[in-house]
Parts: structure tokens; C-alpha cells; sequence
């Protein structure tokens, strides 16, 4: 970090890192997220929370347990 950006107060280098980000093109749908963020060399805090959130596997499977659960404790009998 240079000694100009050690005398900036973390909330603002935040506000500058953000609206830098927020000035990008938008991405094409087509185009791969995670790739984006690997490459992005601006800030990298928020370039490791991006990641960290978008790197998250999506699957089906916990919601599908929790309604199996729920179907076999709520039954027709509870609703009486």
C-alpha cells in the first residue's frame, strides 16, 4: 500500500474501491463471473468477498431435505 493510501481512512479507500468497481461494464450474461473476480486486480478485499460468495455451490439437496422433513412431521392429523 502506498504511504498516500495509508493516509486515506479505511472507509473511504472502501467508497473508492466500490465506485471504482461500480464504473466496470457490466458483464455480457455469457460471460464467466467467477473469471471476472480471479482478474480483478483493483481491490482485492473485495475481489476475495466476491469469491468467497460466489464460489458457494448451488444444489437442491438441503431445501429438499428439510420439506421431507417437514412433510413427515407436519401431517394431516397436526392440521386438524
Amino acid at each position: 500500500m502506498s504511504q498516500a493510501a495509508a493516509s486515506i481512512p479505511l472507509f473511504s479507500q472502501a467508497i473508492i474501491h466500490l465506485n471504482s468497481y461500480l464504473e466496470e461494464p457490466i458483464l455480457a450474461e455469457d460471460e464467466d463471473v467467477i473469471k471476472f473476480w480471479i482478474s480483478y486486480i483493483k481491490c482485492d478485499a473485495l475481489r476475495e468477498i466476491a469469491l468467497k460468495y460466489l464460489s458457494v455451490p448451488t444444489t437442491s439437496k438441503p431445501s429438499k431435505r428439510v420439506h421431507s422433513i417437514a412433510k413427515n412431521t407436519i401431517t394431516d392429523d397436526v392440521l386438524d
